[in-house]
């Protein structure tokens, strides 16, 4: 058995309840979903208005993991103008592998910039040339900003194709988020101080995920 799933069954294991609460470095303790690995599903909520203003304040993350791919999706709470988005960013991280320190990928997006899909190194994209192209890479399927019916920026959403020779793993995944708010676009202005937030702490992981159950 490979030390994700065991992990994984553990975590499970000692989770009494659909909800349950573990600590994040340097932060006070957060609510955690169990993984429906089942369905290669897990919605780990954040706690809300840690930063303001609130543009990319973290509200959950939900990961879907299956055989063929790995979908990110990162909630927020909008912005008051249609199309108004916020200058900024919001890098999610993934973790195949517990016996290496840190994520293996990353998902860099800048919303006045290029999207990017790649290995990471320290906690950052690595300087993979065959990666570097925009808008995604070649491993990305889709990615969007999504707005709800009125043009308010709800969340932003990946899809990784998993294959040979791009991302792949057989075993379960975990993934960490940052959101920075540089500032707003119109008009213009450049915070002198980012306002960034982590999904619980700073680097901290959500428990293990999927792939759903063939």
């Amino acid at each position: 058995m490979n030390t994700n799933l065991k992990r994984t069954i553990t975590a499970l294991a000692g989770t009494a309840a659909v909800l349950t609460t573990i600590a994040g470095p340097g932060s006070a303790t957060q609510p955690v979903a169990a993984p429906d690995d089942a369905r290669g599903v897990l919605v780990q909520p954040d706690k809300k208005g840690e930063v303001k203003p609130g543009a990319l304040d973290i509200q959950r993350v939900k990961v879907t993991h299956t055989a063929d791919r790995l979908t990110v999706r990162v909630v927020l709470p909008g912005v008051k103008e249609a199309g108004a988005y916020p200058l900024g960013w919001i890098q999610t991280y993934v973790d195949t592998d517990s016996t290496r320190k840190g994520p293996e990928y990353v998902h860099d997006m800048n919303f006045y910039g290029d999207y990017e899909f790649g290995e990471a190194e320290n906690w950052k994209p690595a300087s993979t040339k065959k990666w570097d192209h925009s808008p995604d890479g070649r491993c990305v399927a889709t990615t969007s900003l999504r707005p709800d019916a009125t043009g308010h920026l709800r969340f932003f959403e990946y899809t990784v194709e998993k294959r040979e020779g791009c991302f792949f793993t057989t075993d379960a995944v975990r993934v960490a988020v940052t959101a920075q708010n540089d500032g707003v676009h119109d008009p213009y202005k450049v915070y002198k101080t980012p306002r960034t937030d982590h999904l619980g702490a700073k680097h901290t992981w959500t428990p293990w995920v999927g792939p759903a159950a063939s």
